[in-house]
């Protein structure tokens, strides 16, 4: 073995061991490994940039914008809305409800978009049906995962295996030559969670006691009285019975009095906590002689084109675990909180001067926030809330949601029939969405997730270290040695579960890049067709269903579905194993004829 292999050995160590601990950013090891390979001389400068151009790198920059002018125009948010009214008090019917259309959709669609605008939706779907969320969205997670695996375009690592292919002069796999597989992971996953397998997750309630009384749309507020003359010339107990706004304790001058006796005698400044929904605490901000209070007693001035908007605390969010301040909210997000809905027993708390109901805030609690229009735009807003509905002061274009959809399935058509490169199609796709003002293109950087472009250009130059220096033969001929007796099913299915195994330590995109130099060595030395090889690492490390740490989808779901790691192994496991085996068996039916393990077991 040469030198220049021995060091690329110990690059792939050193980068193992970076990712699995995550001493430093894995986006940052990545560009790591690609300096260290040129500095060494392993790979030329045109090769350790070559990630930066790579095919597949600028085609998924690309599709995650298109994902995102989706996401912009809020067509998902309209979709699952229409889902929501086809929602059951049963679990299994529910389940279809969800995992048909997420998966769907994952196969056009960056899938953590999908998980990301499904979230609030089946929670507040769940609630509101009496369901535990923690039924629903694991389901949801596995499904739009392997609902990515059927297209070309579903998930990153599909573009990135079939790049290394090109880069070894192998034939690529074409827009669908992946459906069967992936529909048939689908197909398997619904029927599994509709027929049962839904009951190896935990019930974890989400909403435990709110008296028994809370909607899924009602929060918790503080109004303030501001003109007593007025709001006693009304009969507000009448007013907020029609509202639905119940009254859980009045305060004056911070001692609590009882209500049913001083409601007729408001006094300015007394401050009413109350639980209401949306459409109530909204028509109070117009009512003369009340305002929900927010704790702050200066701040921007009222923006007449500002906007309600529903909010739901993400899993990377730094408000988990601090207690709701909303002059802290104010200060670092420009916007002010109205209001707060909890997954967890709500209590009330006293806080300085104000009292308001809290708890710590948790992942998954819903904001009711006043905001500029520009408000998740803000870096810091993006990475701690997710936009749930927009409720006042800003509407979403009927026409920008058909245009972005038509570009969308122009840009999947294209690239199905093969009539211009999948590069070209994203490319214009993006072009025209900025062009017909579907986001504004000073905002596009924006939309791209750089750690994830740095990711998979960094980490494409170790595959071409292991073709320089040969160790991909070297690390294949081991394997065939190992392997020289078995049929072509066992050494995919062993493959298959490897690059599974890998992925539960680092990234399923690192993953894949690791192992597909070595399958198409592999299978250069033996009679397996490459592609059966490729499909097998593809779809292992997408197919990780065994801990939150395999797959980001995974991780988005482990706050807000109060989940263990111990529920991902126990719903996990029997999927992926069961799956690992079928794409096994069909991907060596389909590419080693009467060679194969079924066509023998068949005859």
């Amino acid at each position: 073995m040469s030198v220049d292999a021995y060091i690329v050995i110990a690059i792939l160590v050193a980068a193992l061991f970076l990712f699995i601990t995550e001493r430093i950013s894995i986006d940052l090891t990545a560009i790591l490994i690609a300096v260290t390979l040129m500095l060494t001389g392993v790979v030329s400068i045109s090769e350790g940039l070559s990630g930066f151009s790579n095919q597949a790198t600028i085609t998924i920059l690309a599709l995650l914008i298109l994902s995102a002018g989706l996401e912009e125009t809020g067509l998902l948010e309209r979709l699952g809305f229409l889902l929501s009214k086809f929602a059951s008090t049963s679990v299994p019917v529910t389940l279809i409800v969800i995992m048909i259309p997420a998966a769907v959709l994952s196969a056009f669609l960056n899938n953590t978009a999908v998980i990301t605008i499904f979230l609030p939706i089946v929670i507040t779907m769940a609630n509101q049906k009496n369901i535990s969320p923690s039924l629903l969205l694991m389901p949801l997670a596995f499904v739009s995962i392997l609902g990515g695996m059927s297209t070309l375009i579903g998930t990153s690592t599909n573009l990135l295996v079939n790049s290394v292919a090109r880069q070894y002069g192998t034939e690529v796999l074409k827009f669908f030559d992946f459906a069967p597989y992936g529909i048939a992971g689908v197909l398997f996953c619904i029927l599994f969670f509709t027929l049962g397998g839904y009951k190896l997750i935990p019930s974890r309630k989400r909403v435990k006691d709110y008296n028994q009384q809370f909607t899924t749309d009602t929060y918790q507020a503080e109004i303030v009285v501001i003109n007593p003359e007025r709001i006693n010339s009304l009969d507000l107990k009448r007013l907020f019975q029609e509202k639905d706004i119940e009254i859980i304790k009045l305060l004056r001058k911070r001692e609590v009095q009882n209500v049913q006796l001083h409601l007729h005698e408001l006094k300015k400044d007394d401050r009413l906590i109350i639980k209401a929904n949306v459409k109530a605490l909204i028509s109070l901000q117009e009512e003369d002689g009340l305002t929900l209070h927010t704790g702050i007693m200066k701040g921007l001035e009222k923006d007449m084109d500002s906007i309600i908007v529903e909010t739901v605390v993400s899993p990377s969010s730094s408000l988990a675990g601090n207690l709701f301040n909303p002059s802290s909210f104010f200060r670092k997000y420009g916007a002010y909180p109205l209001a707060i809905r909890q997954v967890s027993d709500v209590y009330f708390r006293t806080l300085g001067k104000r009292l308001f109901a809290i708890n710590r805030i948790n992942i998954g609690d819903s904001i009711l926030v006043e905001a500029p229009p520009n408000f998740f735009e803000k870096p810091e807003v993006k990475h701690d809330l997710i936009q749930y509905r927009i409720l006042q002061g800003q509407t979403h274009s009927l026409s920008k949601q058909i245009l972005a959809s038509t570009i969308m399935v122009l840009v999947i058509l294209l690239a199905a029939f093969n009539l211009v490169p999948i590069a070209v199609g994203a490319l214009s796709g993006v072009v025209l969405m900025a062009f017909l003002g579907i986001f504004k293109t000073e905002k596009l950087y924006e939309k791209i997730d750089w750690r994830i472009y740095f990711l998979l250009a960094g980490i494409i130059p170790l595959g071409v270290a292991m073709q320089n220096t040969g160790l991909d033969m070297q690390v294949a001929s081991l394997v065939m040695e190992g392997t020289d007796s078995l049929q072509p099913f066992w050494v995919i299915l062993a493959f298959f579960l490897s690059t599974t195994l890998v992925t539960n330590f680092i990234s399923n995109n690192a993953a894949a890049l690791l192992m597909a130099p070595v399958v198409l060595s592999l299978a250069g030395q033996t009679n397996i067709d490459p592609k059966a090889l490729l499909l097998a690492i593809t779809f292992g490390a997408s197919t990780c269903f065994v801990s939150p740490l395999g797959y980001h989808t995974l991780a988005i779901i482990y706050g807000p579905g109060k989940y263990k790691f111990s529920d991902y192994l126990r719903a996990g496991l029997p999927i992926t194993l069961v799956i690992a085996l079928l794409l096994s068996l069909m991907i060596d039916y389909n590419y080693n004829g009467d060679a194969a393990i079924l066509s023998g077991w068949i005859n």
